[in-house]
């Protein structure tokens, strides 16, 4: 949602908003590895996993509403703020879900079709949404929300509620890990968090590995986001809903 499809729609000036959400991306990455091991060394009655994914599906479905209720009288770096705190904290959230239910998802079987068939139903819903949060826009464009900006807080906390909230909470409430993943993590002679980064940060090849995973994620990230000004500016002359169902008509024949 920190794309420029709602960075328009959000005050204007798209360049705030989108300076905001990448310092608080790159924020967010740096908190995963903390949460992985939190996850790991959770001990509770219900499991290492589920605790973590139902508290964070809701603080960050809170979270990800409050983004958008950014007052519009506001001078434009007070609405930075604003935006960067708020974003940075549902990425937190965010990551507290995701890191756990990825865990989740290795440790409901043993078995390895069963988990290519977990894998694959992640697969569906991941391009299902990457194609579907194109409508987004279009829909806060309807004439029934009155405005643009009420139609995205009304979408937004649509999504927030109903698709990271409820949906969100799912797995922790159906899903359990099979018995014999619940293993020591501090058994003797096992590296803490602090040792395994650092003969992580040593391991040349994987480091190298890492490097081109970045820069091909970051070359992606970079060319996915050209196509909306290129649909929007150039094709569509300014026209965002146009844009857009251009943009989704291209995902659809890609998918």
């Amino acid at each position: 949602m920190s794309n420029p499809i709602l960075s328009d729609a959000a005050r204007g000036g798209s360049f705030p908003i989108k300076f905001g959400a990448g310092v608080a991306g790159d924020c967010r990455h740096t908190d995963n590895p903390w949460i992985g091991y939190v996850s790991d060394h959770w001990h509770g009655r219900t499991g290492k996993r589920r605790p973590l994914i139902m508290a964070g599906s809701l603080l960050s479905a809170l979270l990800f509403g409050c983004i958008w209720m950014v007052p519009t009288h506001w001078p434009m770096l007070w609405q930075l703020s604003y935006f960067a705190l708020f974003y940075l904290l549902f990425s937190l959230a965010a990551a507290l879900v995701a890191v756990p239910t990825i865990s989740l998802s290795y440790e409901i079987s043993h078995d390895e079709s069963q988990r290519a068939a977990i894998m694959a139903v992640n697969t569906y819903f991941i391009k299902l949404a990457s194609v579907l949060y194109q409508w987004l826009f279009p829909l806060a464009s309807l004439a029934i929300f009155g405005s643009v900006v009420l139609g995205i807080r009304w979408v937004g906390w649509g999504v927030a509620l109903l698709l990271i909230g409820f949906m969100g909470a799912l797995p922790a409430l159906f899903c359990r890990g099979t018995a014999n993943t619940t293993i020591s993590h501090t058994a003797p002679g096992k590296p803490g968090f602090t040792e395994s980064l650092q003969q992580l940060l040593h391991h040349k090849p994987l480091m190298l590995l890492m490097a081109i995973c970045l820069l091909q994620l970051g070359g992606s990230v970079f060319a996915a986001s050209m196509d909306y000004y290129l649909l929007v500016y150039f094709v569509s002359h300014g026209d965002i809903a146009q844009g857009l169902t251009g943009k989704v008509c291209c995902l659809a024949l890609m998918r």
